[in-house]
């Protein structure tokens, strides 16, 4: 600021521009903002280049609750607020030791520029890689695929993608507390809630499935964790939960992979 020169740091993170500026509700913290998003709220701290979110509907829908024509601030993981027309002072307590830190930031680096000079790079190293694995191919004998034992055990590493992770999260987040997650909150965070139904379905089903097969070849078993019911308030769409009986199971293995 003093020498009056400026820098680009990088770009604002398209999915921090989709929240800030679709966002339903908003109020000013000591480090950024504390807002409301598709069912979920979130810290943003601009001093960090951090965000953390609480994908909750029901407190969601009680911080909406106070209304923006209200005399309001925030103060320190809490949210004081005046009633204009009923003179009714009140507040409501942000559970921040519940909220997880997102997937992503305020900003992004821009490594366009470092890529481009790194591709030359990585072709002629896979190229090199090549040559010698074909060097070394032509001096081995070929195996006799007869007499070559079968793997035994799950000796591949299989993990959770973090998309998948974020929604067994938030699965077992909702059926610890006896609670379905919605069609409506796993396309938001599958990403896919402004695609159209067709490739939504598709893709939910595509996870799901994933998910599924990844938990029983991890714990080497036939069962299905990722359990659907049709949603009472609509019965022509399911709603999701974790089996109780694999709740514990889960719980442990995104430990380990944290």
């Amino acid at each position: 600021m003093k020498e009056k020169k400026w820098g680009e740091l990088g770009k604002t993170h398209p999915d921090f521009f989709e929240i800030i500026s679709k966002s339903t509700w908003r109020i000013p913290t000591e480090k950024g903002y504390l807002l409301s998003y598709n069912y979920g709220a979130y810290d943003i701290n601009f001093e960090e280049n951090q965000i953390t979110e609480y994908l909750s509907s029901s407190f969601t829908q009680t911080m909406e609750r106070i209304d923006e024509s209200c005399i309001r601030y925030y103060y320190q993981g809490t949210i004081y607020y005046l009633d204009s027309k009923t003179s009714k002072y009140d507040s409501l307590k942000i559970p921040i030791e519940k909220f997880k830190k997102a997937n992503f930031g305020v900003w992004k680096r821009n490594n366009t520029g470092f890529i481009i000079g790194l591709v030359p790079i990585i072709v002629i190293l896979a190229a090199v890689v090549a040559k010698k694995k074909k060097a070394k191919a032509s001096r081995k004998k070929i195996p006799d695929t007869t007499s070559r034992a079968a793997p035994v055990g799950n000796t591949v590493k299989i993990k959770f993608s973090e998309t998948e992770k974020q929604l067994l999260n938030l699965l077992l987040d909702r059926s610890k507390n006896n609670r379905t997650t919605t069609i409506t909150e796993i396309n938001y965070v599958l990403g896919i809630k402004d695609k159209n139904l067709g490739l939504q379905k598709k893709v939910r089903s595509d996870v799901m499935n994933s998910i599924n097969e990844k938990f029983n070849f991890i714990q080497d078993g036939e069962t299905e964790l990722v359990h659907n019911i049709r949603s009472q308030a609509d019965k022509r769409f399911f709603e999701y939960y974790i089996n109780k009986d694999n709740s514990a199971l889960l719980e442990i293995m995104l430990k380990e992979e944290a």
